[in-house]
């Protein structure tokens, strides 16, 4: 419901009331001039409790405020205190692939040589903000493997076009599952710049107990690009850490048909919805993955099924990990870029406690 009055040039809300579906309220009361001498000044206080703000797939909230609007027709200000009452967040299990804006270069344009159009962009009416923003009150976030709960408080600034956050999330309690192993948060943090449009930056750490050894995860980077990595302690080969994540078995202990399954789920982590959809592989801390099938051609080479990853120490070098399914079937290979075609490559063999240098000469069509 409403109730204005207006006299002369004078127009007042005297009183606005309303609620959500959830018995949140909301008031408001004001007055604006129609005077076009003082640029139609205006003033807006806005009151609301416990009121449904967002309900939709990905978010819920709820939220307690008073909110200040005033301004003329140049410009205005928004300005307040927000408390979220309730605030659940949940990550689709699919990100969106973004689509890159392609500038288009013209090298003859078919209108070079005619008159020259000005193009006059509209004119923005700027909204400036300036709101304390208390997350005190536990929220929710969850979705592809993630249940946690934080707090923080937030200031929010410059315009409704370009926003800049300045504050912190910090996590209170989470887990995170991932190959069907939970992971417990040991740290969090979303921290927010105050750079306009700029995204937050995770800080997140996990820890999970396998066979003895302690696998730590970490999620660090921009919201829209993060970068996740594993670690252990004892200090293990990115492959082991996979293996006792997948099976709770050292990488040398999987049967051939566990390869398989190691392989297909790598390679179902590291498509383009994983966390990060550019430099995937980079994400747990490699560069090359191959899964080496035997060779019916060359019998000088292995009869088993073997994963293999890479490193690049520098340009032109990588250092390669190979496990078979067998005990002790684990080899070291280095290849050395001689450039026009030709690597040099040394191995050690384990199992067979011996090395092998080649030079292979490679040339694609």
């Amino acid at each position: 419901s409403a109730k204005m009055s207006a006299i002369d040039e004078k127009v007042t809300l005297e009183s606005f009331k309303g609620s959500d579906p959830e018995n949140g309220k909301i008031e408001a009361e004001g007055v604006f001039s129609l005077s076009q001498k003082k640029d139609f000044p205006f003033f807006f206080k806005t009151q609301i409790d416990n009121l449904l703000c967002v309900d939709s797939n990905m978010i819920r909230s709820k939220a307690t405020a008073i909110i200040e609007i005033s301004g003329d027709r140049t410009s205005s200000i928004a300005k307040g205190n927000v408390k979220a009452n309730y605030l659940d967040m949940t990550i689709p299990d699919k990100l969106p692939i973004v689509i890159p804006d392609l500038k288009a270069t013209f090298i003859s344009h078919p209108s070079k040589n005619h008159d020259k159009y000005i193009t006059i962009k509209p004119k923005m009416y700027p909204i400036h903000l300036d709101f304390d923003l208390d997350v005190t009150n536990p929220i929710k976030i969850h979705g592809q493997g993630l249940d946690s709960t934080w707090i923080g408080n937030f200031k929010i600034g410059g315009t409704y076009m370009s926003f800049e956050t300045i504050g912190d999330l910090n996590l209170l309690k989470g887990s995170y599952v991932f190959a069907g192993r939970h992971f417990d948060l040991t740290k969090g943090k979303v921290s927010f710049t105050g750079k306009s449009n700029e995204m937050p930056i995770l800080d997140i750490q996990a820890t999970i107990n396998q066979r003895g050894v302690k696998i730590i995860a970490d999620v660090k980077g921009p919201l829209d690009t993060p970068k996740i990595t594993f670690s252990s302690s004892p200090p293990l080969p990115s492959s082991s850490i996979m293996a006792l994540l997948i099976f709770g078995q050292q990488l040398s202990e999987l049967t051939e048909s566990q390869t398989i399954e190691l392989a297909s789920t790598m390679s179902s982590e590291l498509d383009d919805s994983s966390l990060s959809n550019s430099n995937a592989l980079g994400n747990l801390g490699i560069d090359r993955f191959n899964i080496i099938k035997p060779s019916a051609t060359d019998p000088s080479s292995s009869d088993q099924m073997a994963v293999q990853f890479g490193k690049y120490l520098t340009k032109g070098i990588v250092v390669s990990l190979s496990q078979g399914a067998e005990q002790g079937s684990s080899n070291i290979i280095i290849e050395i870029d001689l450039k026009k075609g030709f690597i040099f490559q040394a191995e050690t063999q384990q199992q067979e406690e011996q090395g092998k240098f080649s030079l292979k000469w490679r040339r694609n069509y």
